[in-house]
C-alpha cells in the first residue's frame, strides 16, 4: 500500500512537473528579444541613426525580424541620411540583390518614415 501511495506521489509530481514545462514552452521564449526589438525601433522611428543601422542589418540577415530587403534598405538609407558610415556601404552591398521595385519601395518608405521623424521631433 505503501509503495502505491509513493508511486501516486511521484505520479502528480511528474504530472505538475510536466505542465509547468509546457506552459513555460508556451510563454513565448523569445519575449524578452521582442521587447529589445521594440525599444531599438522605438530609438530607430525617434531618428536614433545607430539603431537604424542596427534595425537595417537585423532585416538583412533575419535577426530576431523576418528577413526583409525592403526594410533593411529603408533603414539604411535612413541612417546613411545622418553619417552613419557602415550604412553606406551595407546600403549599397545591399542593393545589389534587389529589384528596382524593391529599392524604389525602400526610398518612398524611407521618405515616409523621415518625414515623420522630423514631424515628432517638432512636437
Amino acid at each position: 500500500m505503501e509503495i502505491a501511495a509513493n508511486r501516486s506521489a511521484c505520479r502528480r509530481k511528474s504530472i505538475l512537473l510536466l505542465a509547468t514545462v509546457l506552459v513555460l514552452a508556451g510563454s513565448r521564449p523569445g519575449l524578452a528579444e521582442d521587447r529589445e526589438i521594440a525599444k531599438l525601433r522605438r530609438a530607430a522611428d525617434q531618428g536614433h541613426a545607430s539603431a537604424q543601422f542596427t534595425l537595417g542589418g537585423m532585416y538583412a540577415k533575419g535577426e530576431g525580424v523576418l528577413e526583409d530587403y525592403v526594410q533593411a534598405y529603408t533603414w539604411f538609407i535612413l541612417a546613411a541620411a545622418q553619417g552613419e558610415e557602415r550604412a553606406f556601404k551595407l546600403k549599397d552591398e545591399l542593393r545589389l540583390a534587389m529589384t528596382s521595385e524593391q529599392v524604389a519601395e525602400a526610398q518612398k518608405l524611407a521618405a515616409e518614415l523621415q518625414e515623420r521623424i522630423e514631424l515628432s521631433n517638432y512636437r
